[in-house]
């Protein structure tokens, strides 16, 4: 079994809010393989995008607060570590590519100036060398004329091109962990499947392994090795990619399946999961799911734990544990 880079266990973060204690992240595991592709995929406010924000210690406190769990990357906890410490780690050895590159990258400043930054401060090379790299980083990533681009502003690319500046900024330090944070919303389906291609390319020639974001199954079966569904702050199943679809467990999972449109398939209606997810703040008594489950029993009134029913293959389900 391939060493795992990244150990996510028994996460939890919370949000002080008006309404309460939002449970964001309610005792998160996975692991990340060195050189793989793990999809954490779910509906919006599932708790995907604060999960990477703990993993990169980037929750603002308060209202947020980790306050359980572990996050061990190369088998050192990065929750013991103080804040220079941790600025050292980010962007170094892991990378964010944040959800919306527009609000991530800065107006004012030329793309060029803001990848070389990184360039400076974490490998120390002097400007004229960080600017020749980060010519080199454009253009692998894609952008066309990168010595002449590399003067202009985010406002004069579009979205696809931000996207790319956005991956070649991540990829400035040859991070060995990439955190991408839905890196294809927003975007047309071409470009999409060009930054898809491009992120294919980073695992198999840099070696890098990826935490892949997203509510978009079909992303996961493009370009994921592995996938872990989230719901309510929870996992609630994981397994290879082709075992998930071949053979999902936990009826959230096998709902998400449903109500992909299939290409060529004599289909009606497609099937929507009834209902909407919890709030947060106020989490229903057992399995979060059971409300909207067609399959609830009385059992499902007790919190399910996240089992091994076959190898590999994770559900939190009792239901799954019993068929």
């Amino acid at each position: 079994m391939a060493e795992a880079l990244l150990k996510v266990s028994g996460l939890v973060t919370h949000f002080d809010t008006n309404e309460g204690t939002l449970k964001a992240v309610d005792g998160v595991d996975f692991e990340v393989q060195k050189g793989s592709v793990l999809g954490l995929v779910g509906e919006s406010g599932c708790g995907k995008s604060i999960t990477s924000l703990s993993i990169m210690r980037l929750i603002t406190t308060p209202p947020g607060r980790i306050i359980g769990g572990s996050i061990l990357f190369h088998g050192k906890n990065l929750l013991g570590l103080s804040e220079k410490e941790m600025r050292a780690v980010r962007g170094k050895h892991i990378a964010l590519i944040p959800q919306d590159p527009m609000t991530s990258l800065n107006p004012v400043l030329s793309i060029g100036e803001q990848i070389m930054e990184a360039l400076m401060l974490h490998e120390k090379m002097g400007r004229r060398k960080a600017r020749q790299k980060t010519i080199e980083l454009l253009d692998a990533v894609g952008i066309p004329a990168a010595s002449q681009r590399i003067n202009e502003y985010p406002h004069q690319f579009s979205g696809g091109m931000r996207q790319r500046v956005i991956i070649a900024m991540a990829l400035s330090c040859s991070p060995e962990l990439l955190i991408a944070d839905e890196p294809t919303t927003a975007l047309d389906v071409t470009i999409q499947a060009q930054i898809l291609d491009l992120m294919r390319k980073i695992k198999e020639e840099r070696g890098a392994s990826i935490l892949m974001i997203t509510h978009d199954l079909g992303v996961v079966a493009e370009i994921c090795d592995k996938v872990a569904v989230m719901y309510a702050g929870k996992i609630v199943e994981q397994a290879e990619v082709a075992e998930l679809f071949k053979s999902p467990k936990h009826p959230y999972t096998i709902g998400l399946l449903h109500s992909i449109p299939k290409l060529g398939a004599k289909q009606a209606r497609l099937q929507p999961i009834e209902g909407n997810p919890p709030r947060l703040s106020h989490l229903p008594a057992g399995c979060a799911f059971s409300p909207r489950c067609a399959l609830a029993h009385p059992k499902c009134k007790e919190p399910p734990l996240l089992e091994t029913i076959s190898p590999g293959h994770l559900v939190r389900c009792w239901l799954a544990k019993e068929s």
